[in-house]
């Protein structure tokens, strides 16, 4: 059995976090533990299950030479208490805090999203990623792609890529679509996740529901958005879910019109719960909706086009239908949680074999 340290700039919640609790979850007995620049959601999650966790407080969004010093130190540490075969970072600064360990174990790398696809981010943070991910190509011993990175991976020099999704499991039964006229997001409520585009779509539509799912610094600019625009009465803004299945039977249609994704796992369990889909057409969004099967991309900033999208969804009920039993037949087919684990697992495996 091969055993791997995890490391993530934040042990909160969100899509990176929720993704290594499921590998550390789900491998329990190769998991060596997971060191993360916060305490938090998964921290806690990790920490309930047994899996020691070690807090890196130097880790954080920061190109400080000598925080990311600080954070090596930290992270170094961690190593030599839990001794681990394979060390997986999360994250363009979780790399750089795990860097110099390629020297004792192999390291594997998952991106989540490249920062210079979010144009949200500053030009020189999205050419410094750039030059970061170059200067990492010989450090890393696989880059691990959970959506469609793999080309762009192999561009930047990285020698071996696996392509390997995340994964979600399929509820036991189909989810209701829930009421008319109803769509909804599931999201972190920061910048760059497209919350002004959705007011917009509520106007163009006329006669629909936003249930937003979530919390975050844009939530109240969200609301602001939507009463200038006149359909503020036709938001809902939850707050955050522990639990989504609710939200998820409430809505008839899942839209994220979000500039930046990695594989966002909010969508895939809109697949999974049997929901038709109107996307963002963005790397990590167009792997959801193959040939169309299950719902529809749009230009990404053109609310007119993902309101005409929905439209077609709300007006026709056979289409609605087909879309959703298809969503969940491409969840079924292409995220399944066991895959993911299965491949994962055969990964550190044939690279902790020849660690030194």
């Amino acid at each position: 059995m091969t055993t791997v340290l995890h490391v993530l700039q934040s042990g909160d919640r969100g899509g990176v976090q929720r993704h290594v609790r499921d590998l550390a979850l789900g491998l329990r007995e190769e998991t060596a533990g997971v060191v993360a620049g916060t305490g938090g959601w998964l921290a806690q999650s990790v920490r309930d299950a047994g899996i020691p966790i070690r807090q890196a407080q130097q880790l954080r969004r920061s190109m400080d030479p000598r925080r990311i010093a600080s954070a090596r130190r930290e992270v170094e540490r961690a190593y030599r208490d839990l001794l681990p075969q394979v060390v997986h970072a999360h994250g363009i600064f979780a790399l750089l805090a795990a860097m110099p360990l390629h020297e004792s174990v192999p390291l594997v790398y998952t991106a989540h999203g490249f920062q210079w696809h979010d144009a949200t981010h500053p030009a020189w943070i999205r050419s410094l990623s750039w030059v970061m991910h170059r200067q990492a190509v010989t450090k890393v011993s696989a880059f691990v792609a959970i959506a469609g990175e793999a080309d762009e991976a192999r561009a930047l020099g990285f020698s071996r890529v696996e392509e390997i999704p995340n994964g979600v499991t399929l509820p036991l039964e189909g989810t209701p679509i829930g009421g008319p006229n109803t769509f909804g997001v599931a999201t972190r409520l920061v910048a760059g996740k497209g919350l002004e585009d959705l007011a917009k779509v509520l106007q163009v539509l006329g006669a629909a529901t936003l249930v937003v799912a979530g919390e975050g610094p844009q939530g109240a600019a969200l609301m602001q958005a939507a009463a200038r625009l006149g359909v503020g009465s036709r938001v809902r803004l939850l707050g955050w879910q522990d639990d989504l299945v609710p939200f998820y039977r409430s809505i008839s249609a899942y839209v994220s019109l979000s500039r930046k994704e990695g594989l966002p796992y909010a969508a895939l369990d809109a697949l999974a719960a049997g929901l038709p889909v109107v996307l963002s057409d963005i790397p990590g969004h167009r792997e959801l909706v193959p040939e169309g099967r299950n719902g529809f991309l749009t230009r990404l900033g053109d609310a007119s086009a993902a309101a005409t999208a929905l439209g077609r969804l709300f007006a026709d009920e056979d289409l609605r239908q087909s879309a959703g039993a298809a969503s969940r037949e491409v969840a079924k087919e292409h995220f399944a949680l066991s895959d993911m684990l299965r491949r994962h697992q055969a990964l550190y495996t044939e690279l902790g074999g020849g660690s030194r």
